[in-house]
């Protein structure tokens, strides 16, 4: 019993260590940021794709067939706020998991997809439910 108890924190810790890693080493969008507002900075060259600082929409100077430029923003439909819960019960057959998600009150975008990273193993036995 001690040592499935020890397999259970160590699965939950593992869990949930991804998500803190993945936010420490996220390295800075490949797109550059800019508001949208006045002209577009210097130093960046022909770039023609600025992420908005909150990162949700992207800003396009769009040429004009008069020689201006006229800026379109896009949304990314990314304002999400999932909260995620996993239960992990210990029964006489294995564990089992049981995960809850959640979309917040204040995201404005609908949560799409979930996918769940599984290391492959010949002795486990998955089964779901939607």
């Amino acid at each position: 019993m001690l040592n499935k108890r020890i397999h259970l924190y160590i699965v939950s810790a593992l869990l949930s260590a991804p998500t803190a890693l993945f936010a420490q080493i996220c390295p800075a969008p490949p797109i550059p940021i800019w508001s949208g507002e006045g002209g577009v900075p210097t130093g960046y060259g022909n770039r023609k794709v600025f992420l908005s600082p909150n990162q949700h929409s992207i800003t396009i100077p769009w040429p004009n067939p008069d020689g201006t430029e006229t800026k379109r923003r896009f949304n990314l439909h990314n304002d999400i706020d999932p909260n995620l819960r996993v239960q992990i019960e210990d029964t006489s057959s294995g564990f089992r998991y049981t995960y809850h998600l959640e979309n917040g009150k204040q995201s404005k975008d609908s949560l799409n997809s979930f996918n769940l990273a599984i290391y492959p193993d010949t002795e486990t036995q998955a089964e779901a439910e939607l």
